[in-house]
């Protein structure tokens, strides 16, 4: 397994916003303040980007409740429409966006809580499309593939099946996972199985606590049912974002031992996972993609996007 210590930074841009910590009438607002793994804190901010083209992306930001489309000018990104994701015309409050998975024009989108959304990208312009409460959980993990979306929930191993026209579908259950707590925090495909990020953070988030650990874990579906076939445990580890890219599966994590962000690369073959390689980041890196030899990442800790050359990085 090879680790790359310092991967060469291409680009980045800096989405620090001001947030209300109050309530407020007319603004987004944050009342959750920090969240903590171990003893580092940090604030909900940039959770994820997904790119739409050579050199436009879609980056959410949690804490503003806002998305901004953004275009790769050299080594930065400049906004070129920031929305706000205001749901109250629809009697609820703001959207604050977790990870996203794309179809075509159409986003979707989680916000660790039971609503997930569709906004629709048109002429550069945002527009909020469809609504769901999919289940009694809090969704992260979220995935499209052949007209269904999924979503990941923080508890029990259930992963709610919904189709485009924002109707549920199924609950599908993780048969480890049935009466426990872990939570489903990336969730996608690789050819006829599934493979998900899962972690278990040990004390409450809003203060100082022990950690946590995640696994990877590559599973069988019958039925309803989600079979483990192989599962991949990092201790003291709390992953948030996947990619698929390439044959190889990118997860970002917070190795709290190693005091560091990573992206960890997991090898699929013969239905076993390896791991071939390590990317040391940012602290608390959230959402990321891959375009054109390039891994972009969002990260809690910093509020940037980067963007990091993948040349050093093994293809098989």
């Amino acid at each position: 397994m090879k680790t790359t210590n310092a991967a060469k930074v291409v680009a980045s841009a800096d989405f620090t916003a001001q947030v209300p910590n109050k309530r407020t009438l007319l603004r987004p607002y944050w009342l959750d303040g920090f969240f903590y793994f171990g003893d580092q804190k940090r604030v909900a901010t940039l959770t994820d980007i997904k790119h739409i083209g050579d050199d436009m992306s879609v980056v959410a930001h949690r804490e503003a409740a806002t998305l901004h489309l953004v275009k790769r000018i050299n080594d930065t990104y400049e906004t070129i429409t920031k929305f706000t994701i205001d749901m109250r015309r629809l009697s609820q409050r703001f959207f604050h966006p977790d990870l996203m998975a794309m179809n075509g024009n159409k986003i979707y989108m989680t916000e660790y809580g039971s609503r997930c959304i569709e906004v629709q990208l048109n002429d550069n312009r945002f527009r909020i499309t469809q609504r769901i409460h999919a289940g009694d959980y809090n969704y992260h993990g979220i995935h499209y593939e052949n007209g269904f979306i999924y979503l990941g929930a923080d508890r029990e191993g259930i992963v709610t099946i919904i189709n485009e026209c924002f109707k549920k579908v199924a609950d599908l259950q993780i048969d480890t996972l049935k009466g426990t707590n872990k939570r489903i925090k990336t969730f996608s495909s690789h050819q006829d199985l599934f493979i998900t990020g899962i972690d278990l953070p040990y004390g409450l988030s809003h203060k100082p606590n022990q950690g946590g650990d995640t696994w990877v874990s590559l599973l069988k579906k019958s039925g309803t049912t989600l079979t483990e076939i192989q599962t991949m445990k990092f201790r003291n580890c709390q992953v948030d974002g996947h990619k698929f890219h390439n044959g190889l599966h990118y997860f970002s994590l917070d190795d709290g031992n190693d005091r560091t962000g990573k992206i960890v690369v997991i090898k699929v073959k013969d239905e076993t996972l390896t791991l071939v390689h390590e990317i040391i980041c940012d602290d608390f890196p959230h959402g990321i993609d891959i375009l054109n030899g390039e891994l972009s990442y969002t990260s809690y800790a910093t509020s940037m996007l980067k963007t990091i050359s993948l040349s050093a990085t093994p293809l098989e």
